[in-house]
Protein backbone atom coordinates (compact mmCIF):
# COMPACT_ATOMS: atom_id res chain seq x y z
CA UNK A 1 0.00 0.00 0.00
CA UNK A 2 1.56 3.14 -1.14
CA UNK A 3 1.57 6.62 1.06
CA UNK A 4 -0.40 9.89 -0.20
CA UNK A 5 2.23 12.62 -0.20
CA UNK A 6 1.28 15.55 2.46
CA UNK A 7 0.04 18.07 0.45
CA UNK A 8 1.04 20.88 2.43
CA UNK A 9 4.74 19.87 1.80
CA UNK A 10 5.20 21.74 -1.64
CA UNK A 11 4.34 24.92 0.40
CA UNK A 12 7.30 24.01 3.09
CA UNK A 13 4.89 22.65 5.92
CA UNK A 14 3.41 19.64 7.18
CA UNK A 15 0.05 18.61 7.86
CA UNK A 16 -0.94 18.20 11.74
CA UNK A 17 -4.58 18.00 11.87
CA UNK A 18 -7.11 17.61 8.95
CA UNK A 19 -10.83 16.89 9.32
CA UNK A 20 -13.91 17.71 7.11
CA UNK A 21 -12.12 19.19 4.57
CA UNK A 22 -10.01 21.98 7.20
CA UNK A 23 -6.57 21.47 7.89
CA UNK A 24 -4.10 22.51 10.28
CA UNK A 25 -0.21 23.08 8.39
CA UNK A 26 3.12 23.16 10.63
CA UNK A 27 5.50 25.47 9.07
CA UNK A 28 9.22 24.19 8.55
CA UNK A 29 10.58 27.34 10.47
CA UNK A 30 8.76 26.24 13.31
CA UNK A 31 8.72 22.59 13.35
CA UNK A 32 11.55 21.98 15.13
CA UNK A 33 10.16 23.95 18.13
CA UNK A 34 7.05 22.58 18.19
CA UNK A 35 8.77 18.93 18.35
CA UNK A 36 10.40 20.14 21.59
CA UNK A 37 7.02 21.07 23.14
CA UNK A 38 6.06 19.22 26.34
CA UNK A 39 3.77 16.13 25.13
CA UNK A 40 0.48 17.52 26.88
CA UNK A 41 1.72 21.05 25.08
CA UNK A 42 1.47 19.46 21.85
CA UNK A 43 -1.68 17.56 22.73
CA UNK A 44 -3.49 19.87 24.01
CA UNK A 45 -2.88 22.40 20.76
CA UNK A 46 -3.98 19.54 18.85
CA UNK A 47 -7.28 19.17 20.16
CA UNK A 48 -7.72 23.07 19.90
CA UNK A 49 -6.62 22.88 16.61
CA UNK A 50 -9.00 19.59 15.59
CA UNK A 51 -11.67 21.87 17.15
CA UNK A 52 -11.07 24.58 14.65
CA UNK A 53 -11.34 22.00 11.67
CA UNK A 54 -14.73 21.07 12.99
CA UNK A 55 -16.50 24.26 13.03
CA UNK A 56 -16.61 24.13 17.13
CA UNK A 57 -16.53 27.70 18.92
CA UNK A 58 -13.50 27.96 21.00
CA UNK A 59 -12.70 30.55 24.03
CA UNK A 60 -10.27 33.27 24.13
CA UNK A 61 -8.04 31.00 25.88
CA UNK A 62 -8.00 28.65 22.82
CA UNK A 63 -8.03 30.76 19.65
CA UNK A 64 -7.37 34.20 18.90
CA UNK A 65 -8.57 35.07 15.45
CA UNK A 66 -7.37 38.51 15.63
CA UNK A 67 -3.20 38.61 16.70
CA UNK A 68 -3.24 41.70 14.23
CA UNK A 69 -2.35 42.11 10.07
CA UNK A 70 0.99 41.25 8.42
CA UNK A 71 2.00 44.50 6.22
CA UNK A 72 0.57 43.06 3.35
CA UNK A 73 -2.64 42.98 4.73
CA UNK A 74 -3.40 39.22 5.82
CA UNK A 75 -5.07 38.55 9.56
CA UNK A 76 -2.35 36.74 12.00
CA UNK A 77 -4.20 34.26 14.16
CA UNK A 78 -2.98 32.07 17.39
CA UNK A 79 -3.76 28.63 18.81
CA UNK A 80 -3.10 29.28 22.76
CA UNK A 81 -2.17 26.80 25.30
CA UNK A 82 -0.17 26.65 28.11
CA UNK A 83 0.69 30.01 27.89
CA UNK A 84 2.24 28.82 24.21
CA UNK A 85 0.93 30.45 20.61
CA UNK A 86 1.20 29.37 17.67
CA UNK A 87 0.71 31.95 15.22
CA UNK A 88 -0.27 31.54 11.74
CA UNK A 89 -3.09 32.22 8.88
CA UNK A 90 -5.80 30.85 6.72
CA UNK A 91 -5.54 30.35 3.26
CA UNK A 92 -7.30 27.92 0.63
CA UNK A 93 -4.90 25.41 -0.45
CA UNK A 94 -5.57 22.75 -3.08
CA UNK A 95 -9.31 23.43 -1.97
CA UNK A 96 -9.08 22.78 1.84
CA UNK A 97 -9.23 25.71 4.18
CA UNK A 98 -6.23 25.86 5.76
CA UNK A 99 -4.42 27.67 9.19
CA UNK A 100 -0.79 27.78 8.46
CA UNK A 101 1.02 27.71 11.33
CA UNK A 102 4.09 30.26 10.56
CA UNK A 103 5.89 31.48 14.17
CA UNK A 104 5.52 30.42 17.20
CA UNK A 105 5.86 31.77 21.45
CA UNK A 106 6.66 28.95 23.45
CA UNK A 107 7.00 30.70 26.85
CA UNK A 108 4.50 33.42 27.17
CA UNK A 109 4.79 35.22 30.70
CA UNK A 110 1.51 37.43 30.46
CA UNK A 111 -1.31 37.73 28.59
CA UNK A 112 -0.33 40.05 25.87
CA UNK A 113 1.69 38.97 23.15
CA UNK A 114 5.53 39.45 22.42
CA UNK A 115 5.43 41.85 20.11
CA UNK A 116 8.76 40.87 18.24
CA UNK A 117 7.65 37.53 17.95
CA UNK A 118 4.38 39.02 16.25
CA UNK A 119 6.26 40.91 14.01
CA UNK A 120 8.53 38.35 12.70
CA UNK A 121 5.23 36.35 12.51
CA UNK A 122 3.68 38.89 10.06
CA UNK A 123 6.83 38.96 8.47
CA UNK A 124 6.48 35.43 7.95
CA UNK A 125 2.77 35.64 6.82
CA UNK A 126 3.65 38.10 3.87
CA UNK A 127 6.61 35.31 3.08
CA UNK A 128 4.65 32.78 2.84
CA UNK A 129 2.28 34.68 0.31
CA UNK A 130 4.67 36.02 -2.14
CA UNK A 131 6.13 32.70 -2.30
CA UNK A 132 2.95 30.04 -2.80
Amino acid sequence: MSQTADPLSPYGCRTLVEHEGMRVGLGSEVEAAYEGFEQRVRDKLERIMFRWCCGHSMTEEMFNGNEGRSPGGTMLKAFKSFKHRMYGFEKRIGGVQTFVIVDHDPAKKRDRADQKILKRARGRVDAFGREN
